[in-house]
C-alpha cells in the first residue's frame, strides 16, 4: 500500500489497514481513530495514440458549418473578387516554373540555385526567416546542399507509395529520414505542397505583431472550429493535410476563391 496521510492529523505513521475493499481501496485507520478510505493512486498514463484517421475525422464537415459563416464568406468573397477580378499573373508563372522543377526529372536536374531561391521567396507564399536553412546550406556548400533539398522534396512528394504523404511529412519534420535537409521544415515542406497542389493546399502567409513580432510563420489554411490540437501530440500531419482536405468544403472553396492572387488561380 501506498503511503496514506491522515486528513485529520497530517501524519502517515502508524497506519492500519481495517479492510479490503473493491477496486483497490481500502479501509484504513490512524492511530487517533480516524478511519477513511483510501484508493491506491493510477499509474501515470501514458499520451493516447490516436491513428490518422481519427485524427481527420475531428475536422468538420460541410453540415458542421454555421450558415452565418457560409453567407459572410461569400460576402467577402464578392467584395474581394470586386477588387481583384484576376489572378496575379507572376504567381502563376512562378508556380508553373517549380512545378516543373519538382517533378521526378525535374528534381534531378535542377540548378541548386533554383532550390535556394525557393527557400527564399516570397512570391505567392512567404515562408519567413529561413536563417537555419541558409546556415545549413552554406555549411554544407551548393553541391550537398542541393542533394539533400532534392532527396528531402522527392520524398515529400514522390517517396515510396505504401507510405501516405502525411506519414512522409511527418517523417521529414521529425528529422526521421538522415537525408532531410536541415532548415527545410514546415514552413517549406507546406510551401512545396501549395505549388504542387495549389487546389488542395493553401499558400503560407505572412504576419506581423503591432510591435514587430516574429516576422513569419507558415499558416495552415483552417476553417472555422479547427480542431483544436490535444497536449502532447507528436504529430503535424494531421493539421496539416486535414485542414487541407477540409478546404476542399463549400464554405473554404469560397475561401480559396478569395485568395486568387496568392494562389495563382483565377476564380
Amino acid at each position: 500500500m501506498t503511503a496514506a496521510m491522515c486528513p485529520l492529523c497530517s501524519d502517515d505513521e502508524d497506519i492500519e489497514v481495517v479492510r479490503a475493499l473493491d477496486g483497490g481501496r481500502r479501509t484504513v485507520k490512524h492511530r487517533c481513530g480516524y478511519e477513511w478510505e483510501h484508493r491506491e493512486p493510477a499509474p501515470p498514463g501514458k499520451n493516447p495514440t490516436h491513428t490518422f484517421d481519427a485524427l481527420k475525422s475531428r475536422f468538420p464537415k460541410p453540415e458542421d458549418v454555421d450558415p452565418r459563416r457560409l453567407e459572410r464568406a461569400a460576402r467577402l468573397k464578392a467584395q474581394y473578387l470586386t477588387n481583384r477580378p484576376d489572378f496575379d499573373p507572376e504567381v502563376a508563372a512562378y508556380w508553373a516554373r517549380y512545378q516543373k522543377i519538382f517533378s521526378p526529372e525535374g528534381l534531378r536536374t535542377s540548378d541548386p540555385r533554383a532550390l535556394k531561391d525557393f527557400a527564399n521567396s516570397d512570391i505567392g507564399a512567404h515562408p519567413g526567416n529561413q536563417a537555419t536553412f541558409n546556415s545549413a546550406w552554406n555549411a554544407l556548400g551548393d553541391t550537398a546542399a542541393a542533394e539533400s533539398t532534392r532527396r528531402t522534396i522527392d520524398h515529400l512528394l514522390h517517396g515510396p507509395e505504401d507510405v501516405p504523404l502525411e506519414d512522409r511529412l511527418q517523417q521529414l519534420l521529425t528529422d526521421a529520414q538522415p537525408f532531410a535537409m536541415t532548415g527545410f521544415k514546415e514552413a517549406l515542406l507546406t510551401r512545396v505542397l501549395c505549388v504542387v497542389q495549389p487546389e488542395r493546399f493553401l499558400s503560407i502567409l505572412k504576419y506581423t505583431t503591432p510591435a514587430g513580432g516574429k516576422p513569419a510563420h507558415p499558416v495552415e489554411q483552417r476553417p472555422p472550429a479547427h480542431p483544436r490540437r490535444r497536449r502532447g501530440s507528436p504529430t503535424l500531419r494531421a493539421p496539416v493535410s486535414g485542414a487541407a482536405d477540409a478546404v476542399r468544403h463549400p464554405c473554404c472553396r469560397k475561401l480559396i476563391d478569395m485568395c486568387p492572387g496568392s494562389l495563382g488561380i483565377k476564380a
